[in-house]
C-alpha cells in the first residue's frame, strides 16, 4: 500500500513536487513543498486519511476557503486546494520561522514584542472578523514568528458567524483547544468574535509571564506579577468571563493598547518604533523601582519610669517603629525580633543599645528611649546610636501621655529630621495610622501587646474594637487576619468579611512586606503563594514573620502543591532561629517533627514553646497541652494509657479522636474514637464524631469492610444528615472507583443505589451526578457514565472543578494523558478544604494526576502528585462529617504503595525500602483483599535487608 508521501506526490498537479514532513497535529500533516512554476517553497497540508469523515473534508476546505479569502500581512495565505488521490489538501506560503509556543518554551517576551505580537493577532482577527469568521482555535502553536512579524495560522475549525455550529460538529461536541478556550466555547455556548479576543487575552498573557491563565480565576483576582501595567487593565477587559464585558472588537483592543503606550502612537508618526520600543524596554524592565536608600533602624522598647501604666513604653515604641517603617528606603527590623533581643540580655540599658545595633547584621540605627513625669506631662528622652554604637541623636520630647499616638509622631519626626532628613518632605504623607481615628489606634496597640505574647483571643477583641471604631482600618483588619490565623477551633477563613476590597483601597497603610503576604492570601495557586512568601523574606530576611507564613503555608497546604513536610520543617526551623519568641512557629514546628516520628526535635521545639506560649485562659485551644499527649502517644510509655486518664475531658477527647491522624497514628485515632463513641452521657453529634473517627482510621490501616459500618452509624448520629448520607455511599464508591482495594461488590452496588436515591436532591444532586459518572468512566461504561457526565457540564458550573476532572477523565480513557494533565491543571485551584464542593474531590483529583503524568512516563511529577496526602488543610478542627484533608489521610497508606511501587520500578531502592516497610506497619492487621498486596511488600522488603 502507497504510503501518504507518494499519494500526495502521485495526485498533486505537475508543476508541484513534494519534499518531505514538516510537522503534524490533531486534524492535518503539514510538507514542505515547491512550486516549480514560481520556483519557491511552499507548505502542503492534507487532512489525515484516517480521519476523513465528511464533516472533517468539510471543516478542511472551509479553512483553505477562509484563508483563501484573508488577503492579510499576518494571516498566511492559501494559494490552491484540492484532492489528491483521495487526499483532501492546500498550499499555502511556506513561513521559516518559528511557533509562539516554542518562542516562549525559553521564556516570556520582552515588552516590544508583546506589543508588536497583539498588533500583529488582532489585525489578523479584525480582518477575518469583517468576513465573519471566528476563528475558535488562537493559541501559540498557531502563531508564527518571522522577522519580527506574527503569522496566524489554522483555521482548521473556524466558522462563519452566520453558520450554525451543529453543521460541522456532533452534538455536545467541544471543538478547539481546551486550555486557550474562552467560557462560552468551552460549555458548547455559541462563539462570537469576543471569542477569539478571549483567546487573545490568554496568549498576550501567556507572552508577558510565560505562564498560561487559570481559567477559573476572575481577572480581577488573578497573577499579574509580570504583566507591565500598562497591559494589566487592557488584558483584564479581554478575559472577563462573560462576552459582553470583553473589547467589543479587535480594533477596540488593538486601540485599548495603544492609547496606554502614548509612546507608541509617537513612535508610528515619527518611524522611531525600534527606538522608542529600546527605550521603553530598558526603562520598563531596567530601572530601579525606588532609587531612595536611607538605612535599617531597630527600635527596641521603651522604658518606663515614675508612671504606673507600663504598657506606655512599648506602645511609644511601636508608633515610633510604625512611622519610621512608611518611609521609603527606610526598613525597621520587626519589633517582636528587637523586643525580644532587648528582653533577653542582661546589659545596662545604654550598653544594651551599643551591642545590640553593633551585633545586628545589616543595622544601621538603634533606637531607645526612657519615659518618665516631666512638666506638664512626661519627657521622654530619645537615643540613637549606629552601627559602630556611635551617640547620632539624643533628645528630649515632651507631651501628653494621654496622647500616645501624638507623642510617637514627635518622637519619629525627631528621627528624620536628624537621621533621614532628605526623607521629612514625605514624612506627614505616610504612615500605617495616616487618616486613622485615635481610639481605633488605642485599641490597635493593646491588640499588638495581646498578640505579642500570643493571648489571641484577646487580641482578636481589640482588633474588632479597633475595626468597630474605625472601618478603613486596614492593618487592624490584617492583625486581626493574623491572629485568627493562629487560632485552631476557626471555622472560617481568618481574613474578615470585605477584606479584599478594603485593602485595595488602602494599601497605602501598610508596608512592603505586609503587602506581599497578604497578596499571597489571594493568590490563586500554592506555587504563586511560595513565590510571593520568597519574595518577602529576600526582602526582609531578619523578618521572621515572612519565615512564619511561608512555614505555616508548607506545613499546610505545601504537599498539595508536591512539596514534602520536610520543606515546612526547615522553613519553620528558619522562623523560630531568627525569632525564638514566636509561639505559632514552634506550635507547628513541633506538630510536624512528632508526625516525622523524629523524637529528640519534637522534644526541643516542645520545650522551647512551653517558655514562649501564652497562658490558656486566653486561647481557643492550649495547643501546648495537647502536643504533649500527642509527643505521649507518639513516643511515651503513656500511649497504653485509658484516653480518659490522658486527655483529661470529653471535649479535649473529642479534639484528639479527630486529630490523632494528622500525627499520623491510625491506631490511636481508632482506639479514642470507639472511646469517644461510646463516651456515657455525650450528644450524638459527639458519638458521630468517633464513628467517623474510627472509620477513617480503619481505612488507613487496609479495614475498609470495618469501617464502612462506622460510617453508616455517623449518618445517623450527625446533624447535617444527608451529607454523611453522601459521604457513606463515597466511601464505598469513590475509593472503589480510585482502585482501593477492599470494597465488595456488594457494598460498591449498595453506594451506586444511595447515590441514585440523592441524585434529585438540588443540594446534591451535582456532587451525587459527579460520582456516578467518576464510577462509570472508571470502568469504562460510557453509556452509563453519559447522563451524569452531561448532568455536571450542563449549567453555569460547566467550566468549575467537577466538570474540568470529568473531561479531563474523558480524554485519558482515549489514551490522551497529557491532555487530560493539561485540563485538570486549573482544578488545582480548588485543593483548599471544601472549595471544590465535594470533599473526595481532592484525593481523587491527586490520584489521577499521578497516574497520567506516570502514564506518560514523568515518574517524578506523578510522585509530586502523589505526595498531596501529607497536607494538613483542615478548615477549624474535625468534628462532624469527613473533611477533604482526614480523605486524604485514609488513602495515605494505599498511595504510599503505589509510591513505593514506582519507586522500586525506577531504581530507587532506598525510597522504595522506606515506603514499603511504612506499608507493612500499617497493613500488617489488614483484611483479607490485602493479602496479596501484603505478600508482595514482604517480599520486596527481604530484598531491602540483603
Amino acid at each position: 500500500m502507497p504510503s501518504v508521501l507518494e499519494r500526495l506526490r502521485k495526485g498533486l498537479p505537475p508543476t508541484f513536487t513534494v519534499e518531505r514532513e514538516l510537522a503534524s497535529g490533531g486534524m492535518g500533516v503539514v510538507f514542505l513543498g515547491r512550486d516549480e512554476s514560481l520556483d519557491r517553497r511552499v507548505a502542503i497540508k492534507i487532512l489525515r486519511p484516517e480521519l476523513s469523515t465528511a464533516i472533517a473534508v468539510e471543516r478542511f476546505v472551509r479553512e483553505a476557503q477562509y484563508l483563501a479569502n484573508l488577503n492579510h500581512p499576518n494571516i498566511v495565505p492559501v494559494h490552491l486546494s484540492g484532492h489528491a488521490d483521495g487526499l483532501a489538501y492546500y498550499v499555502m506560503d511556506f513561513v521559516d520561522g518559528e511557533t509562539l509556543a516554542a518562542r516562549l518554551a525559553r521564556g516570556p517576551l520582552a515588552l516590544p514584542e508583546v506589543l508588536a505580537l497583539a498588533s500583529g493577532l488582532l489585525g489578523a482577527l479584525a480582518a477575518a472578523h469583517r468576513k465573519g469568521i471566528i476563528h475558535r482555535d488562537v493559541k501559540p502553536a498557531n502563531i508564527f514568528l518571522v522577522d519580527g512579524r506574527a503569522l496566524l495560522g489554522d483555521f482548521g475549525i473556524a466558522r462563519g458567524s452566520d453558520e450554525a455550529i451543529e453543521a460541522i460538529t456532533t452534538p455536545g461536541q467541544v471543538i478547539g483547544t481546551l486550555v486557550y478556550m474562552a467560557p462560552e466555547q468551552l460549555s458548547g455556548s455559541p462563539v462570537t468574535p469576543q471569542t477569539d479576543l478571549y483567546a487573545v487575552g490568554l496568549v498576550l498573557y501567556q507572552a508577558c509571564t510565560g505562564r498560561r491563565w487559570d481559567l477559573l480565576v476572575d481577572p480581577e483576582d488573578g497573577d499579574w506579577t509580570g504583566v507591565p501595567s500598562t497591559l494589566c487593565e487592557v488584558l483584564q477587559t479581554a478575559l472577563q468571563p462573560v462576552p459582553n464585558n470583553r473589547w467589543n472588537s479587535a480594533q477596540s483592543f488593538a486601540r485599548a493598547i495603544t492609547s496606554r503606550t502614548p509612546w507608541l502612537r509617537l513612535a508610528r508618526r515619527s518611524s522611531l518604533i525600534p527606538l522608542a520600543a529600546l527605550l521603553l524596554y530598558w526603562g520598563y524592565w531596567r530601572w530601579p523601582a525606588d532609587k531612595t536608600v536611607a538605612g535599617r533602624v531597630a527600635v527596641y522598647p521603651f522604658e518606663v519610669a515614675g508612671f504606673p501604666d507600663t504598657t506606655l513604653g512599648i506602645q511609644l515604641a511601636r508608633l515610633t517603629a510604625s512611622y519610621l517603617e512608611a518611609l521609603p528606603g527606610v526598613t525597621v527590623a520587626p519589633v517582636r525580633k528587637t523586643f525580644s533581643d532587648w528582653r533577653a540580655s542582661s546589659l545596662p540599658p545604654g550598653k544594651r543599645l551599643v551591642a545590640l545595633t553593633k551585633n545586628q547584621r545589616g543595622l544601621e540605627y538603634g533606637v531607645w528611649a526612657v519615659a518618665r513625669p516631666g512638666q506638664g506631662g512626661v519627657e521622654v528622652q530619645l537615643q540613637v546610636v549606629n552601627a559602630r554604637g556611635e551617640p547620632v541623636l539624643r533628645a528630649v520630647v515632651l507631651g501628653d501621655p494621654t496622647d500616645r499616638i501624638g507623642l510617637g509622631d514627635s518622637l519619629a519626626l525627631q528621627i528624620v529630621r536628624k537621621v533621614f532628613p532628605h526623607s521629612e518632605p514625605l514624612y506627614r504623607s505616610a504612615g500605617a495610622f495616616a487618616g486613622v481615628s485615635a481610639p481605633a489606634i488605642h485599641s490597635f496597640l493593646f491588640g499588638e501587646d495581646a498578640s505579642e505574647r500570643g493571648a489571641w483571643l484577646t487580641a482578636e477583641r481589640h482588633y474588632l474594637s479597633a475595626l468597630a471604631t474605625d472601618s478603613t482600618f486596614v492593618l487592624a483588619a490584617w492583625r486581626l487576619a493574623n491572629a485568627r490565623r493562629w487560632m485552631p477551633l476557626r471555622s472560617a477563613p481568618p481574613l474578615p468579611p470585605g477584606f479584599h476590597d478594603l485593602y485595595r483601597a488602602n494599601s497605602s497603610g501598610l508596608g512592603p512586606v505586609d503587602r506581599l503576604l497578604i497578596d499571597a492570601q489571594f493568590a490563586p495557586s500554592g506555587n504563586q503563594r511560595f513565590a510571593l512568601y520568597e519574595q518577602a523574606m529576600r526582602q526582609a530576611p531578619l523578618d521572621a514573620y515572612p519565615a512564619l507564613y511561608y512555614g505555616d503555608e508548607l506545613f499546610h497546604r505545601g504537599p498539595l502543591a508536591g512539596r514534602p513536610r520536610d520543606d515546612a520543617i526547615r522553613m519553620l526551623q528558619r522562623a523560630v532561629h531568627l525569632d525564638s519568641s514566636l509561639a505559632p512557629a514552634h506550635e507547628h514546628l513541633a506538630w510536624a517533627l512528632i508526625h516525622a516520628g523524629r523524637r529528640e526535635q519534637a522534644r526541643q521545639s516542645l520545650d522551647a514553646l512551653r517558655r514562649v506560649s501564652g497562658s490558656p485562659e486566653e486561647s481557643e485551644i492550649f495547643l501546648p497541652a495537647l502536643l504533649e499527649i500527642a509527643f505521649a502517644m507518639r513516643f511515651g510509655p503513656e500511649a497504653g494509657a485509658k484516653p480518659e486518664a490522658l486527655l483529661g475531658s470529653s471535649s479535649v477527647l473529642g479534639l484528639a479522636a479527630r486529630g490523632a491522624l494528622s500525627f499520623d497514628m491510625p491506631l490511636v485515632q481508632a482506639r479514642l474514637g470507639a472511646q469517644l463513641a461510646a463516651l456515657p452521657r455525650a450528644p450524638p453529634v459527639m458519638h458521630g464524631s468517633g464513628e467517623v473517627a474510627q472509620g477513617v482510621a480503619l481505612m488507613a490501616l487496609g479495614r475498609p469492610a470495618a469501617a464502612l459500618p462506622h460510617f453508616d452509624a455517623a449518618a445517623r448520629l450527625l446533624p447535617n444528615h444527608s451529607e454523611a448520607l453522601l459521604q457513606a455511599a463515597e466511601w464505598r464508591v469513590v475509593t472503589n472507583a480510585v482502585g482501593l482495594p477492599g470494597i465488595s461488590a456488594h457494598e460498591v452496588e449498595r453506594g451506586r443505589r444511595d447515590l441514585r436515591l440523592m441524585s434529585d436532591d438540588s443540594a446534591l444532586g451535582r456532587r451525587v451526578a459527579w460520582v456516578l459518572a467518576l464510577d462509570a468512566l472508571g470502568r469504562g461504561d460510557t453509556s452509563a457514565a453519559s447522563p451524569w457526565v452531561q448532568r455536571v457540564l450542563s449549567g453555569s458550573d460547566s467550566i468549575g472543578p467537577l466538570a474540568l476532572h470529568l473531561r479531563a477523565l474523558q480524554r485519558s480513557n482515549a489514551g490522551r494523558f497529557q491532555d487530560a494533565v493539561d485540563l485538570a491543571q486549573p482544578a488545582l485551584k480548588y485543593d483548599s478544604a471544601g472549595a471544590a464542593g465535594d470533599p473526595f474531590f481532592r484525593s481523587v483529583l491527586h490520584l489521577q494526576l499521578g497516574e497520567w503524568h506516570a502514564m506518560e512516563g514523568h515518574t517524578q511529577a506523578a510522585d509530586s502528585s502523589w505526595l498531596w496526602y501529607e497536607n494538613l488543610d483542615a478548615v477549624g478542627w474535625p468534628s462532624t462529617v469527613a473533611q477533604a484533608c482526614e480523605i486524604d489521610w485514609a488513602l495515605a497508606t494505599y498511595v504510599r504503595w503505589r509510591r513505593a511501587r514506582m519507586a522500586a520500578s525506577t531504581g530507587s531502592r532506598s525510597g522504595a525500602c522506606r515506603g514499603m516497610t511504612y506499608v507493612e506497619t500499617r497493613w500488617s492487621g489488614a483484611e483479607s483483599a490485602y493479602a496479596p498486596l501484603l505478600k508482595e511488600v514482604r517480599e520486596f522488603l527481604q530484598q531491602c535487608s540483603r
